[in-house]
């Protein structure tokens, strides 16, 4: 029989109200219950906050004597596992085996010695607060020998008992909360300032140590909505000092071990591999590997938080299991706390550490933050300093560039030119532009790019012409600090200045023979490397070309490599000289009129028409920048409202030699319009769709005509 003791259960409810610690609570529990019940109450049952699991708390004697030294244990389930062993979770008293229960939490945990012979099975005494069922504790007692005001006495001592478990829960709810504010405060004021990457890293693996204890922290960050993906390892080094080491390929394969080890277990945020687990995991990697030969390691911590956005924190921390405890202060200080005289917590069965594990997963979202804040004013300024770099760069692009802005003219010769703009620009097909000097095949440039998906990105110009060939490797790929004498500092290449953009590369019949190779595999590889650099960086780039010689000729006389040519030439668009446009004439005196009237200060409205007919039969060897010049000195010297070009075109005229070397003969200008229409066809020459019909000729004809001019549709456009 239970002692029906009204004054003792007042006494349990002053013992045990006013203790706010839980685990001194917890003793106190055992202990008033024990004297209460005239029997020994070996364990306490407990519900989590969430209802996901059981955590079973039992205690032993150590020795023998009038002080008896005293051990209390911690151990959890799963809440599936209990309810199964229970048939449900009864809010009455309800039996178990004591056998059962036991093996539940694994065969490394032995079953508390019973205090009296004979007893297999414990009574469970659910207790309750305000209806919910908070846990049990269990009685060695037979559950027939319990008539119904015992088993009333007992739901009412087991209540009450609730009632302190709920408070003294709520209350340490609210300090870990606080806590938690406090390091996440702490750790974010600890590494928000810190702009250097290896110091941040450094005092990010301090301020983990200082809560779990490590060696060694590898740390994963992948974000897909900055394109962002990092893996850097961080090692305890001689002095307790962490520090930055090479990320090798090994640390890669460590995290990718470490996703599988969550994918197997289907664990959400922690997983700890130890003993057999940990050497297994060792022969796969040969990072944990090295941490247990260096460090002496010989367990691994799994951490992995995944944000809404779907970043993706994973930390891979090497520890020894033994010693972790003595170097994680906050843990320390904890333990301080709860220290309880005649009883003992040993390391693997403290209720703290596994709080301490738990804290730090709760700290996870704001390491998250951390990092990803990091890494985000990481990358602006990387790209502050990249729109610095194109800044300079396109200030001194616009200090030299022409000054019209858009293509002028109505002519069928531009406008056949414009519409193989129209129809290339939206594909990033590499462009060949071909042309005479002067013809405006930078405007072109322009205007494809403008056109283009690219046209919110830069648009880089090297005029290889004008570039010393010891430069024009530097100019167009950069170089590192010290690859050559002269180099006192990394400089960013033209093609990574490009980078999502255009590059145009202006007289590219000029670059030299070796550089040659270089282009071409930009153009295969899509990649390249800076003088002097180890890193090979990915050139997304859209290349346009353009020269004023004759590449297939250049070929034949070996001064152009072939592939390149063919490479480049994917999509030729001719610019058409000024003699084969003369109706643009008009339309562009009027608007470098407009130019040079603001600059020099002069007001022109008129044109003398003799003028306008000498211009007309001029041949115009250096194109509109020839004109160009001409209407500003025609400007200089006009008195009047009134401009002629009297006396200034004679004196530009050509001699005979220049006049003969600057036209093709009729078959070579035949030639060429042959094969253009071929290529635009792909090498169709008869039928729909064919050059035949482009050309307005008879199949035949047009096969016969190739025949006679050495055209070979198979080496030429197949």
């Amino acid at each position: 029989m239970i002692p029906l003791d009204i004054p003792s259960m007042l006494s349990i409810n002053d013992a045990i109200a006013n203790i706010k610690n839980p685990y001194q609570q917890l003793f106190t529990i055992f202990t008033k219950l024990s004297d209460l019940l005239q029997m020994r109450l070996n364990g306490l049952i407990t519900l989590s906050y969430n209802h996901s699991t059981v955590h079973l708390h039992f205690r032993e004697n150590l020795s023998q004597g009038p002080q008896l030294p005293q051990a209390i244990h911690h151990h959890s389930m799963k809440l599936d596992q209990f309810t199964e062993l229970l048939g449900g979770l009864p809010n009455t008293i309800t039996s178990v085996s004591r056998q059962a229960l036991f093996a539940l939490l694994g065969k490394n945990v032995p079953s508390p010695r019973s205090g009296k012979k004979g007893y297999d099975e414990f009574i469970l005494i659910p207790m309750l607060s305000a209806g919910e069922l908070i846990g049990y504790f269990p009685l060695e007692i037979a559950l027939n020998t319990l008539s119904r005001s015992d088993k009333n006495y007992l739901m009412n001592v087991a209540n009450l008992v609730a009632i302190s478990l709920r408070n003294v829960s709520a209350y340490h709810e609210m300090r870990m909360l606080k806590e938690e504010h406090e390091a996440n405060l702490r750790m974010n004021n600890a590494l928000v300032t810190i702009n250097k990457s290896d110091i941040f890293y450094a005092r990010l693996a301090e301020e983990i140590s200082s809560f779990i204890g490590c060696d060694n922290v590898l740390v994963s960050f992948k974000q897909k909505s900055m394109l962002i993906s990092s893996v850097v390892s961080i090692m305890k080094q001689k002095g307790s000092q962490f520090q930055v080491v090479p990320s090798a390929k090994s640390s890669s394969v460590a995290i990718l071990l470490a996703r599988e080890e969550f994918e197997k277990s289907r664990e959400n945020s922690f997983i700890e591999l130890y003993d057999a687990d940990f050497d297994r995991i060792c022969l796969q990697s040969s990072h944990f590997k090295q941490m247990k030969e260096k460090c002496g390691a010989n367990s691994v911590m799994l951490f992995k938080y995944t944000s809404t956005d779907e970043t993706e924190l994973l930390l891979a921390i090497s520890r020894n299991r033994d010693t972790a405890l003595s170097e994680a202060k906050y843990f320390l200080q904890r333990q301080e706390l709860i220290t309880i005289p005649g009883v003992q917590f040993t390391s693997k069965s403290n209720p703290t550490w596994d709080e301490e594990l738990s804290f730090f997963c709760s700290l996870l979202p704001q390491l998250y933050l951390v990092l990803s804040n990091y890494h985000a004013f990481e990358s602006i300024n990387s790209l502050k300093a990249k729109l610095e770099e194109e800044k300079t760069f396109l200030l001194s692009e616009i200090n030299t560039s022409q000054n019209f802005q858009e293509i002028i003219g109505k002519s069928a010769a531009i406008k056949g030119a414009l519409l193989k703009v129209e129809q290339v620009a939206p594909i990033d097909a590499t462009v060949l532009l071909y042309g005479e000097t002067g013809t405006g095949k930078e405007l072109f440039a322009r205007a494809i790019h403008n056109l283009s998906l690219r046209k919110e990105k830069a648009f880089i110009k090297v005029n290889c012409a004008a570039l010393p060939a010891q430069l024009i490797e530097s100019e167009l790929f950069g170089h590192e600090k010290g690859s050559f004498t002269g180099a006192i500092e990394r400089r960013i290449g033209r093609f990574e200045l490009a980078n999502g953009g255009t590059i145009f590369l202006d007289e590219i019949g000029e670059l030299p023979l070796d550089l040659q190779v270089k282009l071409l595999r930009v153009l295969q590889e899509r990649e390249f490397e800076r003088i002097g650099g180890k890193t090979t960086l990915k050139a997304d780039v859209r290349i346009i070309a353009a020269t004023n010689r004759d590449l297939e000729k250049e070929v034949a006389h070996n001064r152009f490599r072939a592939d390149l040519y063919f490479r480049l030439n994917v999509f030729p668009i001719l610019v058409p000289p000024l003699r084969e446009r003369k109706e643009d004439i008009p339309l562009l005196i009027r608007y470098f009129l407009e130019q040079y009237s603001k600059k020099i200060g002069k007001t022109v409205t008129t044109i003398k028409k003799n003028s306008l007919d000498d211009l007309s039969n001029y041949s115009w060897p250096g194109n509109i920048r020839e004109l160009e010049h001409m209407v500003e000195r025609a400007l200089i010297l006009s008195d009047g409202e009134t401009i002629h070009f009297t006396g200034l075109i004679s004196a530009s005229e050509p001699t005979d030699i220049a006049l003969h070397t600057s036209f093709k003969t009729m078959e070579e200008m035949e030639k060429e319009h042959i094969i253009q229409a071929l290529r635009y066809t792909k090498g169709k020459v008869m039928g729909r769709n064919s050059a035949a019909e482009l050309l307005g000729m008879n199949g035949k004809t047009l096969g016969s005509r190739m025949r006679k001019l050495g055209i070979k549709r198979e080496v030429q456009f197949i």
